[in-house]
């Protein structure tokens, strides 16, 4: 192999891979050294989902946190940032070699986005159940008299007037925010 196959780069992620054969083995290895950065990756993102979910005992949350281990679109990830690097072809040996490379930030960024992604499922989930909770729980109090329209009380029935004034810009008023 030659001698940058097994060195690491810094500030990237890459994986190497060869091929064996006519010219076309750089193409088998560029395809190898591809699959083998989406198994890396996968790996890590499987590792990082496992180090922040592990405690998790709800059968419905591991569910969804098993769903969120099958990264789907990682493969579409992986071909939208690597670069080849290093594709070589060794005639006295019949093979190619090729590596690909992921700047490291690029992938921090993907799996942080995965991770919150994760955590916002979570917890809609937490807020779907404490809001099945209380509706289980709370009889219904409406008046009957009231009507609803798009499930808003009519202005007629109450005091309660929404409103008239933006209260992002009451706010601004109030902190002296510009």
């Amino acid at each position: 192999a030659p001698k940058w196959y097994y060195q690491t780069v810094d500030e990237q992620v890459c994986r190497s891979g060869f091929g064996i054969g006519d010219q076309n083995a750089v193409e088998t290895a560029k395809q190898n050294a591809r699959y083998a950065l989406v198994q890396n990756i996968d790996r890590g993102v499987k590792t990082v989902i496992y180090g922040h979910f592990r405690e998790v005992e709800n059968p419905a949350e591991r569910e969804l946190i098993a769903r969120f281990e099958k990264d789907a679109m990682l493969p579409r990830f992986v071909d939208s940032n690597l670069q080849y690097q290093n594709v070589e072809y060794l005639n006295e040996v019949n093979k190619g070699f090729a590596r690909v490379c992921i700047p490291t930030n690029t992938l921090v960024k993907y799996q942080k986005n995965r991770l919150n992604n994760i955590r916002i499922e979570v917890l809609e989930k937490y807020r779907d159940e404490a809001f099945d909770e209380l509706e289980a729980e709370t009889p219904d109090t409406a008046p009957a008299d009231i009507k609803l329209e798009n499930n808003v009380p009519s202005q007629e029935h109450g005091p309660h007037q929404f409103p008239k004034q933006d209260p992002f810009k009451e706010l601004e008023r109030d902190t002296d925010i510009r």
